[in-house]
């Protein structure tokens, strides 16, 4: 049994838009136009067979938006959660028997797994990156950061983290996914690139650990929620 997928930390997979919620007393004028957003690890796949730890689930934003209500005066909060559509998770949408695809955090720090064990985990994660890169299975994995770990705002945009790879800008208040932020901006927001632009990483291998950037962007504590106005 798998603690960390049991009871409360049991993932969710539904995704819900706009569910209105119940208020008892009066919120505050001025979160008028205002969103809370939680980023947390929340697995596609609720499989306790594997070492999944809390740091390797794909990330969710969770969310309540404050909007005025058109037939009272009165601000009313809506809920809406989304999962934070990356390569991983996407891939293990379409594929779900390639899940996990990367080793487990267990796997990872646990001091009773073997090396073997440990770098034959570590192949079959380079084995399924480059299947779905050449077509073969899921949909490419060209980043395998799951954007799981923090939510902050940067340069006008809404940025979901994690360390092992660059952010992924998100829109509000919807909690829908724009793409990989390259440094200058977000795949997704144009179709033309300018390459004259500052980005993360570099050409072939060394890009990939070039593209990595912190998730703990603050030093009190881990910022997992974040509260803006819209």
């Amino acid at each position: 049994m798998n603690r960390y997928l049991l009871g409360n930390f049991a993932p969710i997979q539904t995704t819900v838009s706009d569910i209105t919620c119940v208020v008892k007393g009066s919120i505050p004028e001025e979160f008028h136009g205002g969103q809370y957003v939680r980023n947390g690890s929340n697995p596609l796949k609720d499989d306790t067979k594997h070492d999944i730890h809390w740091f390797d689930g794909d990330g969710m934003l969770t969310g309540v938006f404050f909007k005025r209500d058109l037939d009272t005066p009165r601000v009313q909060p809506v809920f809406s959660n989304q999962y934070i559509e990356t390569d991983v998770y996407s891939a293990r949408k379409k594929s779900p028997w390639i899940y996990p695809v990367i080793p487990g955090m267990n796997t990872m720090i646990d001091p009773r797994t073997s090396s073997i064990k440990i770098a034959m985990s570590l192949v079959r994660t380079a084995a399924i990156v480059t299947a779905s890169i050449c077509g073969w299975i899921a949909r490419p994995i060209k980043r395998i950061g799951t954007a799981n770990t923090s939510l902050f705002h940067h340069d006008g945009r809404v940025l979901a983290t994690n360390e092992i790879g660059p952010p992924m800008r998100v829109f509000l208040p919807s909690l829908k996914t724009v793409g990989w932020f390259t440094g200058s901006q977000a795949e997704g927001e144009s179709d033309q690139e300018d390459s004259s632009k500052p980005y993360f990483g570099a050409p072939g291998l060394e890009g990939v650990y070039k593209e990595m950037t912190t998730a703990h962007v603050w030093n009190l504590g881990r910022p997992r929620s974040l509260f803006l106005g819209i």
